[in-house]
């Protein structure tokens, strides 16, 4: 049975002719030319190229469901991990040929997705279904635009302040989720040490040259060990600074996997493991943004996080605080 991908390439300059190899392990054979600038759909743009990737394998159970129903899922488990070895096999060859050319470009070299097909003779080509899928990342809350941000945001500019770097790094990281989950984590970690190290710097100016040119504790260590001990502007009623222990599980468990990618001890990560950590690192942020003294933080983190927050307030405070339902932020 034979599965066909089409992909529209980035930087694709092969002088006019045409690239063909065939992968000596899978035998998944890959075909690359130019695309020509008269083929509109979608839209051409300067060095585009036209990728297709085809394998030949045996699949009897959907050969036969092929052939009883006349068409195919993408969501067979089966042909879900062929399309992913072909896409990933695509990619592997593109980035190939960009560093052997020494091409500077987009980290994606696959610039769009045309289809998915199966045959059962190599000839007759039909698309596979459910091959589009919509991919959106819940839970992550924002606020509807009212009175009081109006206020902040002027305020804000009144003081000349700017949303602080760390953010503008996890943005980048979130940018990077549909793209390279790899880059994602490691941008997203390093978002999250930028932003514990500003609020050490904010906090204990003093500190900064010990900061910027000490190493560093591990990220973790930092926020159990050395959180509590800051001169912190903001708190939780009742209560000594500290990251709820839902949240410190998941920075441990970001910072591992991004020190497994970049040790070179792992390769690959799924988007639903950048997912996890672009949500820890965001939550995270906030939290610090609290202690660095803003008061409106806690209406943009997780519920999970909010619910961890509240439950480590009342085990840890009074018996006053203990009776209140409600996480609240006092000034220290």
């Amino acid at each position: 049975m034979w599965f066909r991908s089409l992909f529209i390439t980035r930087d694709t300059v092969l002088g006019g002719g045409s690239f063909t190899i065939v992968d000596p392990k899978s035998h998944t054979t890959l075909r690359l030319r130019e695309r020509e600038s008269d083929e509109t759909k979608p839209p051409y743009s300067p060095g585009d190229g036209i990728c297709e990737v085809s394998l030949n394998c045996k699949m009897r159970r959907v050969e036969m469901l092929a052939r009883t129903t006349g068409s195919v899922s993408a969501k067979h488990h089966a042909v879900s991990s062929v399309l992913s070895d072909m896409s990933d096999f695509c990619k592997r060859v593109l980035q190939i040929i960009r560093w052997r050319r020494g091409t500077a470009g987009k980290l994606n070299p696959i610039r769009y997705f045309i289809t998915h097909d199966w045959s059962l003779d190599g000839k007759d080509w039909q698309s596979l279904k459910d091959t589009m899928s919509l991919t959106i990342l819940f839970g992550l809350p924002a606020e509807p635009w009212n009175n009081d941000i109006a206020r902040d945001v002027e305020q804000l500019v009144g003081q000349e302040s700017s949303e602080p770097f760390a953010h503008e790094i996890w943005h980048e990281a979130y940018e990077q989720l549909n793209q390279s989950a790899r880059s994602a984590v490691v941008l997203g970690v390093a978002a999250a040490e930028i932003g514990f190290k500003h609020l050490v710097r904010q906090l204990q100016p003093q500190t900064q040259w010990l900061v910027e040119n000490m190493p560093s504790p591990p990220l973790t260590q930092m926020l159990i060990d050395y959180l509590p001990q800051l001169p912190v502007r903001a708190r939780l009623q009742g209560t000594e600074p500290f990251i709820p222990s839902k949240t410190l599980d998941e920075i441990k468990a970001a910072v591992h996997l991004r020190n497994q990618l970049v040790h070179g001890r792992k390769t690959k990560v799924t988007r639903d493991d950048a997912d996890a950590v672009l949500r820890a690192a965001r939550d995270l942020l906030y939290i610090l943004d609290m202690y660095s003294g803003v008061r409106w933080t806690h209406s943009h983190l997780q519920h999970e996080t909010l619910i961890s927050l509240h439950n480590m307030q009342v085990s840890g405070s009074s018996k006053t605080a203990r009776a209140k339902k409600k996480t609240k932020i006092t000034a220290r």
